[in-house]
C-alpha cells in the first residue's frame, strides 16, 4: 500500500490545470505534512516574538530543503533502498543504528507534541480542557488505527482537500494589509538579534522546515513507488512545487503573526492565542478554521511520521516492511510503529505546555538534522553508491551551504546555553 494516491501521468500535449495539480499532487501533500502542527506554531511562535527578523532564513532554507529532498529521492531511484539500508551498508550497522536512534528520537518528540496540539484544540473546542489527555489518546489511538487497518491511503484523498487550507493565512495577510515596504525592508535588511531565545527559535524553524522524518520519507516512498533514474525530472518537479509551496505558506504565517501577534509584544502561551491570527480573515470563526488546519495537519503527519520511524529501523535491520503487508507478516515493522504512536502518547503525561512542546521538538530536531545532511550528501557524492547520478556542482554547492548553516546556528544555540 502506498500513503498517496497513484498519480495518472499524463502527456504534456493534454496538461490542463487540473493536470498541473495532480501531477504535483505528491510534493503538495509532501509539503503540507512538513507543516505539521509543530511547524505550524513554530513559524507563528517566532512571527510573534521576532517580527520579520527571520523570514531571510525561511527565504534561504527553501533552495536548501529542496536539494536535500532531490537528492533522497536520488538516492532512492538509483540504490532502490530505504536511506537507513544504504547507511547500513556505507558506514556499517553501528553508525547507521547511532542515526536512526536520533531521528527516531526526533520523530518521537514531534508526534507527542503533534498529537499534544491536536488534543489541545480538540479539548477547546468541546471545552474540556480538564480532559486533554484524554483527547491526546484518542488522537493517537485514530491515527494508529489508520495505520494498522490500512485505511490511510482513502484517507489521504479527503486530506489532500485540506492542504489549501494553508492559504488562509496567504489571504489573511492581504486583508489586514501590511506596510508592504515595511515588510520587504525588514525581510531585506533584518534586524537580528543573536540571544539565546533567537538562536533556539532560528534552530526550530530550521529544524522544521529540513525535517529529519521527511528526509526519510522521500526514500522510502520513492522505493515504495519504484522510482526509475528516468523518472527523477518528474519526482524534481513535484518535490520542487511542493517544498516552495511549504515554505510560502510559512513565509505568510510569520509576517501574519508578527503584525496581528507581534504587536501585543509577542509569544504564544495557547493554541487559541495562536488561532487569533486569522481573525482578520473569518473573525469569530478563526478558532474554527486554525482547527481544521492543525487537525488536517497532524492528521498528514502523523502517519508518515510513524510509519517512517518503522521503516528506517527495518532498513537498518533488513526487517520486512510496507503498509501493503499484513502484521503477521511484518510484525517488527508495525511494532515499531505503535511503540513510536505510544512513545507519543506518554510523553504528554509529563504535562508540559502543549504550545512548548510544539516548539521545543523543533528545536531538539534542529539539532539532529545538520549530521542527517552530511551524510545524504556524503552518500550522493559517492561514485560506488550513485555511479554516474552523482551530486552536481550546484547541488554539491547548495548542500554543503545546508550544513554549514546548520551547524552554525546549533553551535551558537550550544554556546549560548553553556553561557547561561
Amino acid at each position: 500500500m502506498q500513503f498517496w494516491p497513484k498519480i495518472k501521468r499524463r502527456t504534456f500535449s493534454r496538461r490542463n490545470i487540473s493536470d498541473f495539480f495532480s501531477s504535483k499532487k505528491d510534493g503538495i501533500i509532501s509539503g503540507a505534512a512538513d507543516n505539521d502542527p509543530s511547524g505550524i506554531v513554530t513559524y507563528l511562535q517566532v512571527g510573534a516574538t521576532t517580527g520579520l527578523s527571520m523570514v531571510w532564513l525561511l527565504a534561504i532554507s527553501t533552495p536548501m530543503l529542496i536539494v536535500v529532498e532531490e537528492m533522497s529521492a536520488r538516492v532512492a531511484a538509483v540504490t532502490k533502498k530505504g536511506l537507513g539500508q544504504v547507511l547500513a551498508e556505507k558506514y556499517g550497522i553501528k553508525l547507521a543504528l547511532f542515526m536512526v536512534l536520533f531521528t527516531m528520537m526526533a520523530n518521537i518528540a514531534t508526534i507527542g507534541a503533534d498529537i499534544a496540539g491536536m488534543g489541545d484544540i480538540l479539548a477547546a473546542w468541546f471545552k474540556m480542557e480538564d480532559y486533554q489527555l484524554l483527547f491526546v489518546i484518542l488522537m493517537g489511538l485514530i491515527c494508529t488505527l489508520f495505520l494498522l487497518r490500512g485505511r490511510y491511503q482513502s484517507i489521504t484523498r479527503y486530506l489532500y482537500l485540506l492542504t489549501p487550507v494553508f492559504l488562509a493565512y496567504v489571504v489573511a495577510v492581504f486583508i489586514v494589509g501590511p506596510d508592504w515596504k515595511q515588510v520587504i525592508h525588514d525581510i531585506v535588511l533584518p534586524h537580528t538579534r543573536f540571544n539565546a531565545s533567537y538562536v533556539a527559535l532560528a534552530v526550530g524553524m530550521l529544524g522544521t522546515t529540513i525535517t529529519p522524518f521527511v528526509i526519510f520519507w522521500e526514500t522510502t516512498e520513492d522505493v515504495e513507488q519504484k522510482l526509475k533514474i528516468g523518472d527523477i525530472p518528474k519526482s524534481k518537479s513535484g518535490i520542487r512545487f511542493g517544498m516552495i509551496y511549504s515554505n510560502i505558506t510559512a513565509m505568510f504565517m510569520i509576517v501574519l503573526s508578527s503584525v496581528v501577534l507581534g504587536v501585543n509584544g509577542g509569544s504564544i502561551e495557547t493554541l487559541r492565542q495562536a488561532s487569533e491570527v486569522l481573525q482578520p480573515l473569518v473573525g469569530n470563526f478563526a478558532f474554527a478554521l486554525f482547527s481544521i488546519g492543525v487537525l488536517g495537519a497532524g492528521f498528514l503527519a502523523l502517519p508518515v511520521l510513524a510509519s517512517s520511524t518503522a521503516y528506517m529501523l527495518a532498513d537498518v535491520f533488513r526487517w520486512k516492511s510496507g503498509l501493503d503487508k499484513q502484521q503477521i507478516d511484518a510484525p517488527s515493522f508495525y511494532s515499531v510503529i505503535l511503540l513510536a504512536m505510544i512513545f507519543g502518547v506518554v510523553i504528554n503525561i509529563f504535562g508540559i505546555s502543549p504550545i512548548q512542546m510544539l516548539v521545543w521538538s523543533q528545536i531538539f530536531v534542529g539539532l539532529v538534522v545538520p549530521f542527517l545532511v552530511l551524510v545524504l550528501t556524503n552518500i550522493s557524492n559517492d561514485k560506488k553508491v550513485m555511479g554516474e547520478h552523482v551530486n552536481s556542482w550546484k547541488a554539491n554547492t547548495v548542500a554543503y551551504l545546508t550544513i554549514v548553516v546548520l551547524f552554525l546556528a546549533d553551535i551558537l544555540l550550544v554556546f549560548d546555553w553553556i553561557k547561561k
